[in-house]
């Protein structure tokens, strides 16, 4: 019982500092916006809101996104893993209404006139989404070649490259149409030349 409490003292040690840098996030985003806009000449007056509510928008995608890949691994691993399904069913929920309540609220705001601070959010989304499901194929594909892999441990990291590259390709895609303008640019040999009289 004393290691157990002593592990989960030493793991909470381990994410105060994430914890505390995450926390900062929405500040330096605020700040970072509200000097673009400055420089663009205009001003926001619902920054501030959009920042609140694009971080908590994420924080609820990510939580849902934890819930989806335990529930599924607690699917597929072998033994009894009620606990482990109950646990991401306990997760994805909550995660799901704070997304959706958030984005919701995002559509309320003028987000179509001055979209920078929710696609930054986006962006970070996108960041942290990546480099999750960046490390899960990499220890997926470790843990694959090894010469006596074990069953758990492959059940464990493909069902992380499954929930997290998939929501990396979802993100990424989403973003990109957001944010790139329709069609390809137009070249130089696609100018219309107008017809010569005579």
């Amino acid at each position: 019982m004393m290691m157990e409490m002593f592990g989960a003292s030493f793991a909470m040690m381990l994410m105060l500092p994430y914890l505390m840098a995450f926390s900062l996030l929405p500040i330096i985003i605020y700040i970072v916006a509200r000097w673009r806009q400055s420089k663009e000449g205009h001003r926001d007056s619902q920054l501030g809101l959009k920042v609140a509510l694009g971080f908590f928008k994420i924080l609820g995608f990510q939580a849902a996104l934890a819930g989806i890949w335990l529930a599924f691994y607690g699917l597929i691993a072998k033994g009894d893993n009620g606990e482990l399904i109950r646990v991401g069913v306990g997760l994805l929920i909550p995660g799901g209404l704070v997304f959706a309540a958030h984005h919701v609220g995002i559509q309320r705001t003028n987000d179509s006139i001055f979209p920078m601070p929710v696609r930054m959010f986006e962006g970070l989304n996108l960041v942290q989404t990546g480099v999750l499901g960046f490390f899960s194929l990499i220890a997926a594909f470790v843990i694959t070649l090894q010469k006596d892999a074990p069953g758990e441990a492959l059940r464990l990291g493909w069902s992380l490259v499954l929930v997290y590259t998939v929501a990396w390709g979802v993100l990424a895609g989403r973003l990109l149409k957001n944010t790139l303008p329709p069609g390809p640019p137009p070249s130089a040999t696609d100018a219309v030349v107008p017809p010569q009289h005579g």
